[in-house]
């Protein structure tokens, strides 16, 4: 038995003598869809999973604010309160970027949030300073930079902050 589907601008003739054929050419174009739906589906629920559910919310650091032009180049000689001068002048009037050496070692390049950029201003006041920054996080090509949503100053004596 032949069947004669018209669309368009085609007709297919399908041939039902061996019904595998004719079976075959009818569901490949629903499987090729089917195929198509199932897989953007799973693409789309991929996407989701992805994105981190605390992303408008940050994660939290603790670690000492350093600018980055001198701790580059010295490492822990430009780190606490000997070098505290020099981080303040490199930062507030060379206008040198910001980093947060975390108490891991992790090494994070601060950036500013452009909704309220008054908060990257408050971190250059506490350079060569122990600070807990909560954030989002970024990396691009191994490096590694935080987007500053809010500053504590870290108190080390007892444990606690206070927020600026």
């Amino acid at each position: 038995m032949i069947i004669s589907i018209k669309t368009r601008n085609q007709i297919t003739r399908i041939d039902f003598s061996n019904s595998h054929e004719g079976v075959n050419k009818m569901l490949k174009p629903a499987i090729t869809k089917s195929f198509f739906i199932s897989l953007t589906a799973a693409f789309v629920a991929v996407l989701l999973i992805s994105i981190p559910a605390s992303a408008g919310k940050g994660k939290a650091f603790e670690g000492e604010l350093v600018d980055l032009a001198c701790y580059l180049s010295a490492g822990d000689k430009a780190t606490g309160v000997r070098h505290k001068q020099c981080g303040l002048k490199c930062v507030q009037e060379g206008h040198q970027p910001m980093g947060l050496v975390t108490k891991d070692g992790e090494l994070y390049v601060i950036t500013i949030n452009h909704e309220d950029a008054s908060i990257f201003s408050t971190l250059a006041s506490k350079v060569n300073s122990q600070v807990k920054i909560t954030g989002v996080t970024h990396e691009q090509k191994g490096v590694k930079g935080i987007e500053v949503l809010k500053v504590a100053e870290a108190d080390e004596k007892s444990g606690g902050e206070s927020s600026y």
